[in-house]
């Protein structure tokens, strides 16, 4: 832990007689280099957390330099300026002792005796013998780590061993984000020590969707979000660290990330122990796809080898989602969805790629030679109604069960495998949100919601505004459906007749109907530019609010 503070400079290190002038409640500010300043070009190599040395004569008898000075330093997060009096200054000079007073900056008068050299040599030697410190105690905490592990102790107290050192609550997790393990720290025990385990009976307390912009994921306990950081395991799986808000220290860090390996090796041998071990198509490949920790091009061509994985092929992938209720009723549905898919396609000459975990299968299709990504999307589709006419039947009847079908888009290159991975995931994951009504549904159908759901809130609020906000408001005002009909008027390919059919209505109902919403946009609904703008008005809204349901 870095200890190299101004606090210890002044008090504790061998140098004698530095006096703080300002700034006396930041002494606790770190100091991680030593720079010296006699020529104030010299701010342009200056960094954070940096001590500067100076004896003043770049800023002699100059007020505004010596303000600006205190302000740059200031801003670029320096520790001190420490000045050698004596030489030109009998005293630091008051216009600098105010502004740094001002803005809480520290302010240090070295004796005219101490030599710049002799500051530097005992600031580095201090950091090297933290650095020392800090490398016996990491070798300290992976000893016992590795201690424990070979005394075959419970994944429990391996998570202590490494929470003890890196100050947080951890959780370990497969690589659908099933809870194996955890540790609290004080700060969660008494908001969830009530909850975690009931939550964790259940095997599910994260999904997928939940994945934040900022790399982290998020539990819902006790009804309260909590965040976490993965680590992934090598095994396949993560290591979460709760997210406080204050990073981890860089020894913290070192710590979390080497005792990932030892984490892995204790998990896989948990799950050989339990007879939980992968299956051909329970693996870790998809634990590749949901990561995302970088890989190169070899690391991936390997893991591609490993699992027979045709990289060289462009493919398009199928995400099929299994109805949790018949997980509940049969332990093998997942082996049994992925062996029905799998003879299915073999009789029907389907070149493929299977792999599945959780309550996923995923079903890599690889084109054939010279396809158009079209006729590709089009062919899965249709590969998708064969699988669900196969499948249906294990729901045995039971209402409001059924499995759905996401198809991504075309990926060639080998950097993309993950992507049509995502895209094949993030349209089941869309249907579901939308509610859509049939279970096979493809990226490119509804491709401009996906392009629509990139862009940011206030881009989407503003695209809604800008075109079928007055016919919300109209409606919910009037108690109308000018937006639903509009909406059916695009799913029948802007036929009158079906539109009329589609919402029960008399076709002189629907005609008032769209005279009114052409009255109050002002738009020609024959205008094929003014009609994409109304479609990406609709998708606008409606992921409006999906985000603030």
């Amino acid at each position: 832990m870095q200890s190299l503070t101004l606090s210890w400079l002044i008090h504790e290190s061998p140098l004698a007689d530095i006096k703080c002038v300002t700034g006396k409640n930041h002494l606790s500010s770190l100091v991680t280099s030593v720079n010296v300043m006699e020529n104030s070009d010299v701010l342009h190599w200056m960094v954070a957390n940096e001590l500067v040395l100076t004896t003043g004569f770049c800023f002699v008898n100059d007020e505004e330099t010596q303000i600006r000075l205190i302000r740059d330093l200031k801003k670029l997060g320096c520790a001190a300026l420490a000045i050698k009096i004596n030489r030109f200054f009998s005293e630091a000079p008051p216009c600098m002792v105010k502004e740094a007073d001002r803005l809480g900056f520290p302010i240090l008068e070295l004796p005219y005796y101490c030599r710049f050299s002799e500051v530097s040599q005992v600031v580095y030697a201090k950091l090297e013998a933290d650095k020392l410190g800090a490398l016996q105690n990491e070798l300290q905490v992976m000893e016992s780590l590795s201690g424990a592990y070979f005394k075959n102790d419970s994944l429990t107290r391996l998570l202590e061993i490494v929470s003890a050192s890196v100050g947080r609550s951890l959780l370990l997790a497969d690589s659908s984000f099933n809870l194996i393990a955890y540790t609290l720290t004080p700060d969660l025990q008494p908001a969830c020590a009530q909850r975690i385990a009931p939550v964790a009976a259940d095997r599910r307390l994260f999904q997928i969707p939940h994945l934040q912009n900022d790399n982290t994921v998020e539990f819902l306990i006790d009804g309260k979000g909590v965040r976490f950081h993965p680590l992934e395991l090598a095994s396949g799986g993560f290591l979460l660290i709760h997210e406080t808000g204050r990073p981890l220290d860089e020894q913290q860090s070192s710590i979390a990330a080497k005792s990932v390996n030892v984490l892995s090796l204790a998990v896989q041998r948990a799950s050989h122990a339990s007879g939980a071990v992968s299956s051909g198509y329970l693996n870790q490949f998809v634990d590749f796809l949901v990561s995302d920790q970088s890989k190169s091009d070899d690391e991936i061509r390997l893991l591609c080898g490993l699992y027979g994985f045709d990289y060289q092929c462009k493919r398009i992938c199928i995400a099929v989602k299994i109805p949790g209720p018949l997980l509940q009723r049969d332990a093998r549905a997942v082996q049994t969805t992925t062996e029905l898919v799998n003879r299915l396609l073999a009789e029907n000459n389907c070149a493929r790629f299977l792999c599945a975990k959780a309550d996923y299968l995923f079903v890599f299709l690889y084109c054939k030679q010279g396809e158009q990504n079209t006729a590709a999307v089009a062919r899965a589709v249709q590969v998708a109604g064969l699988m669900d006419g196969v499948l249906s039947p294990l729901c045995d009847g039971h209402k409001d069960e059924m499995f759905c079908y996401g198809i991504g888009r075309c990926h060639r290159r080998l950097a993309t495998i993950r992507e049509a991975f995502w895209d094949s995931m993030r349209e089941i994951q869309l249907a579901d949100a939308m509610h859509r009504k049939r279970n096979i549904s493809s990226y490119l159908e509804h491709l401009p919601l996906h392009a629509a759901s990139k862009l940011d809130r206030t881009e989407l609020t503003q695209i809604y505004g800008d075109t079928v906000k007055v016919l919300d408001e109209f409606d919910r005002v009037n108690g109308a459906e000018l937006v639903e009909t509009l909406r059916a008027y695009f799913q029948c390919r802007f036929h009158a007749a079906e539109t009329a059919k589609a919402l029960f209505l008399h076709r002189n109902t629907l005609a008032y109907r769209l005279d009114k919403i052409r009255t109050l946009l002002s738009m020609d609904l024959s205008n094929p530019h003014e009609l994409f703008s109304l479609y990406l008005g609709l998708c606008a809204m409606d992921l409006l609010r999906l985000t603030d349901s």
